[in-house]
């Protein structure tokens, strides 16, 4: 499978979402990240959009392979899910200068849920301990110490003038959840500066709406991970506008949730590369 039909069948898989009512990157399950049942890492990017709003009770994913490595089998009847597998390649010969160019390697790989194998009991899903909005946040300021202005009445924005974000008090949104889902969706746009990430200031352009699209995911994984489940107000509106937009751009997607994953690291001060790894 080229990377052309990758993009393709993963965008299929994200258009389907959508069309059933089901916006992927947005969490209304608290406390709920997928994650490799092998490796423990929680999966980003993309295929936490390809894993996320799954119908099974349990958290973890693992490949045919990891199953039958841990004496297990994969239950009779049960459909996986596709997730990308990529690394960096090197190229076999240096070139005039004796630098080896470096290139991603993109594959389809195949998951399952572990409720879908013989291995299936809850007792690892009670040590799975995620963070709370709280101290996600605090770990982002004492990393980074971004400029977030307060004393503001009215909708949260990025500021790239002064690389600050305003927002209003806690106290002046309907729920705690809000006020973070807000904040972390302004962050993101904040880590545009560091990441050099293209941004426009024109709503109707399309940097502005791949920006927004970098910034929903972003801000939706890091929901998720602190166990905030968030709203959409109109969603159906809502979903048409992206169904639009991802219908016209099969890579767009994939693309995005590159551009959150990366944004998300750096906030969280982790590895971006995930080499040899699927894209968590």
């Amino acid at each position: 499978m080229n990377r052309t039909q990758i993009y393709e069948k993963v965008n299929d898989v994200i258009l389907d979402k959508l069309r059933s009512g089901v916006v992927p990157w947005k969490n209304n399950m608290t406390g709920f990240m997928p994650v490799n049942y092998v490796s423990s890492h929680i999966y980003q990017g993309i295929n936490w959009l390809l894993l996320n709003h799954m119908d099974f009770k349990s958290p973890f994913y693992l490949t045919f392979l990891q199953t039958q490595k841990k004496n297990g089998k994969i239950l009779r009847g049960s459909k996986g899910i596709p997730v990308i597998f990529w690394k960096l390649m090197q190229s076999e010969k240096p070139d005039e200068k004796g630098n080896f160019d470096e290139f991603p390697f993109l594959r389809i790989s195949t998951v399952f849920n572990l409720t879908q194998t013989t291995l299936y009991n809850d007792s690892k899903e009670k040590e799975l301990k995620l963070p709370t909005a709280e101290e996600v946040l605090h770990n982002i300021i004492s990393k980074h110490n971004p400029v977030i202005d307060h004393n503001f009445r009215g909708k949260a924005f990025y500021k790239p003038s002064t690389h600050s974000i305003c927002i209003p008090p806690v106290d002046q949104f309907s729920n705690p959840n809000s006020y973070y889902d807000a904040l972390f969706h302004e962050l993101i746009h904040w880590t545009a500066k560091d990441l050099q990430r293209e941004s426009s200031i024109d709503f109707k352009s399309n940097e502005y709406a791949f920006e927004e699209l970098v910034a929903e995911i972003g801000s939706s994984y890091l929901c998720s991970l602190s166990g905030i489940d968030t709203e959409i107000e109109n969603q159906a509106s809502y979903i048409d506008g992206w169904l639009e937009k991802l219908k016209k751009d099969t890579t767009l997607i994939i693309k995005a949730s590159t551009h959150a994953k990366k944004a998300v690291n750096h906030l969280m001060s982790t590895d971006s590369e995930g080499t040899g790894s699927p894209i968590r």
